[in-house]
């Protein structure tokens, strides 16, 4: 019988807070709420995410105002907030940034290839995946590039599962720095939803011209604080004194179905506030014995590519 040891993330914890700002953040051209826009807290690096209609809630340790507060949101230029006030509610705008579409080459033979985590062989891994998908959490998975170039990127493919599956995702498709995610090759924001469960559902990106780099690329998914897909679920766990103990927690979003034990090793991880990135990974006994080896964990993503001779 296989036995599996998953090794799961820390999350950063907040202390307790004598102070939740609430506000909203607006488009300020058009007045209109931006859903699901990041806010940070840089002293304490506790983050949380604007909900749907661009409300939140953060919190505020100490009760200062002396914090600095982070807004971004992809499609808008990044926004310094000081002088926080402690009552009441704040209304920030953000300002939308241009953009502009790459050129994309045309004419020459091509083909199209698909890179990423390619098959559906190992175990599913439902019930730890659910814990990750907290608002502002990011899962990417690295597309090598097998030595094209001159490519540009087609399609990204996500297989979902049953859970959620039609609830909307944010997409990020990053650089590759130093075997982690760097800077985000879109100036626009990719948010999809799925239309097929437990099945591979296919977005076409080809008007974004996004060319790859030699050194590959990351596509990454974020979930967003959407109210409309959220569970709360409650489990029963054995502690060291043998007594029984009951955990909840609340995750969002679609299931996007990750593997345990693939043979790729491709996905990493971060919370809204780190900026540092994690593999995924876990270990399993061989065999009968208790000896351990380490495994993978994936998502499944992957990527059509068209290649230009």
């Amino acid at each position: 019988m296989l036995r599996i040891l998953l090794l799961l993330a820390l999350l950063p914890s907040l202390g307790l807070a004598q102070l939740k700002l609430n506000g909203k953040i607006v488009d300020a051209t058009t007045k209109q709420p931006i859903p699901f826009v990041n806010i940070e807290n840089f002293r304490t690096k506790a983050g949380t995410q604007a909900n749907q209609n661009g409300v939140f809630t953060i919190n505020l340790p100490d009760g200062t105002s002396l914090d600095t507060l982070k807004i971004s949101c992809l499609g808008y230029s990044e926004r310094l907030v000081t002088n926080l006030p402690l009552t009441g509610e704040v209304s920030y705008e953000l300002i939308p940034s241009v953009f502009q579409l790459k050129e994309v080459r045309v004419g020459g033979k091509s083909k199209e290839v698909e890179i990423g985590v390619l098959t559906k062989s190992g175990h599913k891994w439902e019930s730890m995946n659910q814990k990750m998908q907290n608002p502002g959490m990011q899962s990417a998975v690295f597309m090598k590039n097998p030595g094209y170039e001159s490519a540009y990127i087609e399609k990204l493919h996500f297989f979902m599962g049953d859970d959620m599956f039609d609830a909307p995702f944010r997409v990020h498709v990053y650089e590759n720095i130093n075997g982690v995610p760097g800077k985000d090759l879109l100036a626009k924001p990719l948010t999809y939803t799925a239309v097929k469960k437990k099945s591979w559902n296919a977005f076409d990106v080809s008007a974004y011209g996004i060319s790859i780099p030699k050194d590959g690329f990351w596509v990454a998914i974020e979930w967003i604080a959407n109210d409309q897909y959220k569970k709360r679920v409650e489990y029963e766990a054995n502690m060291p004194d043998k007594t029984k103990k009951k955990f909840t927690y609340t995750y969002y979003g679609p299931e996007i179905v990750a593997l345990f034990d693939t043979d790729f090793g491709l996905t990493y991880y971060k919370y809204l506030a780190n900026k540092n990135w994690y593999k995924k990974k876990g270990s399993s006994s061989i065999g009968f014995s208790k000896r351990m080896r380490p495994s993978h964990i994936d998502l499944l993503v992957k990527s059509t590519l068209k290649v230009y001779d």
